[in-house]
């Protein structure tokens, strides 16, 4: 193919035959001077109001330098400045508009480098995370499946993969520098340490020293022969232990040295010792010693293993060498070992690759090469200690500088090293050949064969180097939106590049799409164009559309075809009409980035900002960071053959849903940045992300439920997560603690999914490990936890734990106390605020202390002192009470005390004052706050000595009462403005109780008001039996500044004047209170009510009973059942 140019002119219709003149005279003898001759225009391209000229050359690069010398010929721009003022321009003084760009140019083979094999995910733990020493010297996995870390100063830490859990001497372990663990065929530990041995059994240690039998308390290695004996490397020589007694060899019973610093044994039963003068093998009866006279690479040997073929593996002081049985091979630097003067640990992963750690990192050996990690890579330090692989594949790494855990297979990370020329991925796609083709930000497009990365930019033929998106359509060419230059297609042997100039809406592609009849939608910031192939039809406002400037197309299971806008919403297109759909309908965001059909036939719509919505064709479900999404910027939604869904999201990274729970990917965990532009399933099943550094590949691993553990389930104790947990309703909030065990999650990533059955039935997914519940009731409640890893895989059953929640006796006690007195009416109710103070009277109640009631006028203060009397051991002895602020000053002490006779003038007997009556029982100094203050000073006396004296006596009394005070006043305030003493109110202080006002209970309202309703009811003998929905509501909003009483008070009034069995809000009086208050925390009876409201009202119309302004008429009762009820509560004139 030739490559071809297009001239392009924007002129108006009515002019096109003027400037085709001018055209040829002006412009196409310049044209001939710079050999640009004009070839036959495609019928498919003619632009209505532009004027197009076509120019073909055989030579690319010939056409360019042709086109070159056209733009910077002064003349040319002299024409165009001309021609910009006859024939118009956007602004005046302006040239004519227009572009001279190439159309179609052959394809160039593009720059190809070898792939490289891109980066595994490193992970560091440090003190950070909660290992507690940052030296590593020993890591083994138990039977179920916790990861336990030996470490230098800081005993052992026992790892769950979300908190560690540290084990010191303090636990009972031998020593806190732990060098070697081993976990044995019944499945106890045993850590070797600086003080001995110590075995574990999941419960407690057991420890072994020299006492024992061990030659010394210093234990480098171990490990269990087939037949079940421990063997203890020391520094005196190597211990066997069969159960029962330690058997120690040397360097005199054949042992190469006496410092063993590792034992394995091969398949063979043969039992191999690696020490500081050589190697031994030991068949049961017999050293063998082999050192560098054998062949040895050096006599120190440090670590070894054997490899699947049976070879060992030895590490030493003159570097790496295996033995195959016959000879040794030393393993040279030249082979591209790391070459540290020290190496510590020697592994055989599942896949059967070698890894050497040394002073300066890890190495790792396929069996032809070697690849070296440090810490530039991710490693935590580059002194590799200890090696371990746990039952995920997960490699760990102990070192002097924290734990590392590396992942080489799950998430592999391609950048510039590995042969992309851009790191800024925004669009992702698998041609029908396979191959990947990345659009890249600034690099222009990479196809990835799985061995080579191909680029492709300008120089092979691409208009940019921008690229927003890659769209395959079903003929297999690729079209490719750029930034600022129109799409380009690419057909595998040639760029066709669309402009404004051919009709295209803008040239700032956003997105390219193909609907199922073949036309090619084309989304710009200035507007939609649709093209069929031979030409461009552009939709903007004009037609429909809500905004111009497009971001995603889609077309559902249903033929219509949804434009997300980037401002205002998204619209639906049937081919006829645009139906818009913006926040006010549901939708989560204006900004729509992303549209994906999932199977079920709902929509998603990522947004830029308010999370995704997901559209049944009736209502949007929006889903936010709140519900587990990582970012509510959404970039790309798709679908994957497992029926998830995954999210590209800016700065969060990638989170998948699978319906029930999100799980998010992000740096932390593998991916190459945060910012994921675009995602796609191969089709091997293997994830692509695009991000802003570089192109991550996700390979699913085999699903390995995670287990699920209840810890703990913590109220007013602390209970284990096993067995059945029976709780007092007074208990308090319900805790359960849980955790669950995976690797491949990241600490905090792990999603729990749980309820509490009995007391709700759908579960709730939660990324905390403590879920706490508040009011339960009293009844039987299961609760369930499922862990949920970061694949999304739960747990294969539930962990369960059962809870009883039972009455409180001491609750139960204070409300017979409340029922025998007739005093339990303000203390109706199942509030938290109520419990807790009932629960705090049952507790108080059992002791002797002074109580203090503290809260406003009308709260229950008095009958809370009345109920704490009858729980109280004293309660067979009387209750006095004393309104303090209801006595003469001066007679304040012969009150409380009592006088003699003769003691002032009228004392003509001896009276007995209020604490010498409470005797044996309990004193209720109501109202303390208005005690004068030199009554003030006996009380001190009285609660400090318990003594007193009567006025004008000289005996000494002692006082066995039990002192309980109210007040409604603020007693700190009257500290200090020096009103109230000091020292008696912290005497007084002892324990307060803090009575709610009815308006910080609300909920209790509905209940009080329909006990009053009912009492007031029986007693007038009505069939009032329902409270109507507004008058409840008229109840619950209202202040109460009266609290119960003033309750109490309205509800009787509102039975009085009901008139049917439904009590209105008519009925209610809220803006007064009915009567006035009586003394502090007085029971009123219904009678007394009664009695009281009839003579307010006969008082209020001068006793007159008929005619409009007469009682009867202002109760709203006929005159007959005023009379009546006069006469049963015996109200007459004289009498009031």
């Amino acid at each position: 193919m030739k490559a071809v140019a297009r001239l392009s002119f924007w002129v108006s219709a009515d002019q096109q035959v003027d400037f085709q003149a001018a055209y040829d005279l002006q412009l196409v003898p310049l044209l001939v001077n710079h050999e640009l001759i004009e070839s036959s225009a495609p019928d498919q391209f003619q632009t209505e109001g532009i004027c197009s000229h076509w120019f073909e050359d055989p030579s690319p690069s010939a056409l360019s330098l042709k086109r070159q010398g056209l733009l910077q010929d002064p003349h040319y721009r002299e024409i165009l400045l001309d021609w910009g003022r006859v024939f118009g321009a956007v602004r005046p003084g302006a040239a004519i508009s227009c572009s001279f760009e190439f159309h179609a140019l052959p394809a160039g083979p593009g720059e190809r480098m070898a792939a490289g094999p891109g980066v595994g995910h490193w992970s560091v733990y440090d003190s950070t995370n909660g290992l507690v020493d940052s030296i590593v010297q020993a890591i083994v996995e138990d039977q179920q499946g916790y990861l336990w870390f030996g470490t230098l100063h800081g005993g052992v830490c026992r790892f769950d993969g979300q908190f560690f859990k540290t084990f010191t001497t303090e636990d009972g372990l031998a020593g806190n520098e732990v060098w070697t663990i081993v976990a044995d065929r019944q499945g106890d530990l045993w850590f070797g340490t600086n003080g001995g041995v110590s075995r574990y059994d999941g419960s407690s240690f057991e420890t072994f020293t020299v006492r024992d039998g061990l030659p010394t308390s210093h234990v480098r290695s171990m490990a269990e022969d087939r037949v079940g004996h421990l063997w203890f490397g020391t520094d005196s020589g190597v211990c066997r232990y069969d159960g029962r007694e330690f058997a120690v060899f040397a360097v005199q019973d054949g042992l190469a040295g006496n410092v063993v610093s590792g034992i394995v044994e091969d398949r063979a039963g043969l039992l191999w010792f690696a020490t500081e003068a050589g190697l031994s093998c030991y068949d049961g009866s017999t050293f063998t010693t082999f050192t560098t006279e054998d062949g040895l690479a050096g006599n120190a040997v440090t670590a070894l293993c054997e490899d699947r073929q049976g070879g060992m593996w030895l590490s030493t002081n003159g570097g790496l060498c295996q033995y195959d049985g016959r000879q040794f091979r030393t393993m040279v630097s030249s082979q591209n070992i790391l070459t540290g003067q020290s190496f510590g640990a020697l592994f055989q992963d599942r896949q059967g690759h070698l890894w050497l750690g040394t002073d300066d990192g890890v190495s790792r050996y396929d069996g032809s090469t070697w690849v070296s990690f440090t810490t530039q890579d991710g490693l935590a330090s580059n002194g590799v200690r200890t090696i371990c692989e746990d039952h995920e594949g997960h490699l760990w790494l102990g070192t002097i500088g924290g734990l590392s855990r590396y992942d080489g297979s799950t998430f592999v990370t391609f950048t510039a090293q590995d042969g992309l020329s851009n790191t800024t991925i925004f669009s992702i796609i698998q041609d029908r050949s396979g191959d990947l083709w990345f659009g890249l930000r600034r690099g222009g497009v990479c196809r990835y064969d799985g061995r080579n990365f191909t680029t492709f930019t300008t120089q092979d033929g691409l208009a940019i180097n921008s690229v927003r998106k890659i769209f395959e359509d079903r003929a297999g060419h690729l079209w490719i939106a750029t930034q600022g230059s129109g799409v380009c297609r690419y057909d595998g042997q040639n760029f066709t590049t669309f402009t404004t100039a051919d009709g295209l809406a803008g040239n700032s592609v956003e997105t390219v799409f193909q609907d199922r009849e073949g036309h090619m939608w084309i989304a710009t910031e200035a507007g939609l164009s649709r093209y069929d192939g031979q030409n461009f039809t552009t939709f903007t406002t004009e037609d429909g559309l809500a905004y111009d400037h497009i971001t995603a197309i889609y077309q559902d299971s249903r033929e219509n075809l949804w434009f997300g806008y980037r401002h205002i919403g998204v619209s639906r297109y049937d081919g006829r009409n645009f139906a818009t759909f913006v926040t006010a309908d549901g939708l989560a965001g204006d900004g729509v980035a992303a549209i994906c059909e999932d199977r079920a036939g709902q929509l998603w719509f990522g947004t830029n900002g308010g999370g995704v919505s997901r559209y049944d064709g009736r209502s949007f479900t929006t889903f936010t960071t709140r519900d587990g999404l990582a970012s509510n910027v959404v970039w790309s939604i798709i679908e994957d053959r497992a029926g998830q869904l995954w999210f590209g999201t800016n700065g969060g990274g990638a989170s998948r849903y699978d319906g029930h729970s999100f799980a998010t990917f992000t740096t932390l965990d593998g991916l190459a940045g945060n910012m994921v532009w675009s995602v796609i399933e191969d089709r091997a099943g293997h994830l692509w992300f695009g991000t802003n550094h570089g192109v991550t590949r996700f390979r699913r691993t085999v699903a390995t439920p995670p287990p699920v553990y209840i810890d703990a389930v913590v109220a007013d104790l602390r209970y284990e997560g096993d067995g059945e947990v029976v709780l007092p309703l007074s208990a308090g909030p319900v805790a359960f603690e849980f955790h669950g065990m995976s690797f491949k999650t990241r600490p905090g990533a792990m999603v729990y999914r749980y309820r509490l059955m009995g007391f709700e039935r759908a579960w709730r997914n939660v990324q905390q490990c403590r879920i706490e519940y508040r009011n339960l009731p009293v009844g039987s409640y299961t609760f369930e936890v499922y862990a949920v890893d970061r694949d999304l895989v739960c747990s294969e059953a539930p962990a369960c734990v059962e809870l009883a929640v039972v009455p409180d006796p001491r609750l139960e006690a204070l409300t017979q106390a409340l029922r025998e007195s007739g005093t339990e009416d303000e203390f109706v109710g199942e509030s938290p605020t109520l419990r807790e103070v009932q629960s705090q009277l049952a507790e108080v109640a059992r002791t002797d202390l002074t109580v203090l009631m503290l809260g406003e006028t009308g709260t229950g203060k008095g009958l809370a002192a009345n109920a704490v009397h009858m729980m109280s051991q004293r309660c067979a002895g009387p209750l006095i009470q004393v309104n303090c602020g209801a006595i003469p000053e001066g007679l304040v002490e012969s009150e409380l005390f009592g006088h003699e006779r003769g003691a002032f003038t009228g004392a003509n007997s001896r009276k007995l004052g209020k604490v010498e009556l409470a005797e044996g029982g309990t004193l209720f100094l109501d109202e303390i706050g208005d005690l004068a203050l030199e009554a003030q000073v006996k009380i001190l006396r009285l609660l400090e000595e318990r003594v007193f004296e009567r006025v004008g006596g000289t005996e000494t009394l002692a006082m066995d009462v039990r002192i309980i005070a109210a007040t409604n006043r603020n007693l700190e305030q009257m500290v200090a403005e020096n009103r109230f003493r000091q020292d008696l109110f912290f005497r007084l202080h002892a324990f307060p109780v803090e009575l709610p006002a009815l308006r910080q209970r609300r909920e209790d309202i509905p209940l009080l008001a329909a006990y009053f309703m009912d009492r007031m009811a029986e007693h007038l003998q009505k069939q009032v039996v329902q409270i109507e929905p507004d008058a409840l509501r008229a109840l619950h909003e209202y202040d109460w500044p009266g609290n119960v009483r003033e309750l109490e008070n309205v509800l009787n009034r509102a039975v009085i004047v009901c008139e049917g069995p439904v009590l209105q809000a008519a009925n209610l009086a809220l803006n007064v209170s009915s009567l006035p208050a009586g003394p502090s925390d007085e029971l009123i009876t219904p009678e007394a009510y009664e009695r009281r409201y009839v003579e307010k009202v006969l008082e209020m119309t001068g006793w007159v009973i008929r005619g409009p302004r007469g009682a009867a008429a202002v109760w709203g009762v006929p005159e007959s059942t005023l009379r009546s009820r006069m006469k049963k509560l015996g109200i007459s004139r004289k009498d009031a």
